[in-house]
């Protein structure tokens, strides 16, 4: 029975489909319905709680219905989990706000009023030391020179790279977790062919002339500056400008 309420205790700490940003105490989870996922044809199944886990359930006031999930949205759950904890302990101060998980539609993650919210309130503060910035200390010493002179979408896009080379010895790691590799609706990621059916004259302009600069600040900065790009090569680069330009 120990061993059952343990594992319990660990699969409930995993379901983070709405996390509280309210600091005054830890972050809660709850399982909406909205988030719940189910496949064709198979009816999923409360799984019965423990007498014991139900006792600590209670203790810690948290009602949460436990279904079977697969492991994407268990992932899920827990990277967004972790990305609140991650915010709370970079200062962010929050209260009335849950995260909500993509329901499939496509519209992906959000935040949304958990109660009543005032006019004028205040429901989210986000130190801006939080964020990736595109400042000199950030970058590599010895590309400093050349990224000086850099568009800021390109500098911004060289950041993340290099935050994303660290894996998990990156201070950013919960929240590069969750930002996606790229943006296919960027014209950056776009064909030639998909540009030109743009069939307005001003937006296929600005498309090329996006694409081209893009491409010659990857050539300027593989060449003069490698150490910036982190490894990366040229799609890699293009799909960093175009998250950070979705971003921005």
């Amino acid at each position: 029975a120990e061993r059952k309420a343990g594992d319990f205790r660990q699969r409930r700490a995993m379901m983070a489909a709405r996390c509280s940003l309210n600091v005054a105490r830890p972050a809660r989870v709850a399982l909406p319905a909205s988030s719940r996922r189910r496949a064709d044809g198979v009816r999923s199944r409360t799984r019965r709680v423990p007498r014991a886990a139900k006792a600590d359930a209670k203790a810690a006031e948290a009602n949460v219905a436990v279904e079977d999930e697969d492991d994407d949205e268990l992932a899920e759950r827990k990277a967004v989990s972790e990305l609140v904890g991650w915010c709370v302990s970079k200062g962010a101060r929050g209260s009335g706000l849950s995260v909500l998980l993509s329901d499939g539609s496509g519209r992906g993650r959000g935040l949304e009023a958990s109660r009543d919210i005032e006019n004028g309130e205040p429901v989210l503060r986000l130190p801006l030391e939080m964020g990736i910035c595109d400042y000199q200390d950030g970058h590599p010493a010895e590309a400093w020179e050349v990224m000086s002179n850099a568009p800021w979408g390109v500098r911004l896009a060289c950041r993340l790279l290099q935050e994303r080379a660290k894996g998990e010895d990156s201070d950013y790691a919960p929240y590069i977790a969750l930002i996606p590799e790229s943006v296919p609706g960027s014209p950056l990621m776009w064909t030639d062919d998909e540009v030109a059916s743009l069939q307005y004259p001003p937006a296929v302009a600005e498309a090329r002339e996006m694409r081209d600069a893009v491409e010659t600040w990857f050539g300027k900065l593989s060449t003069e500056a490698p150490v910036a790009l982190a490894g990366a090569n040229l799609d890699a680069f293009k799909s960093a400008v175009s998250v950070v330009y979705s971003r921005t």
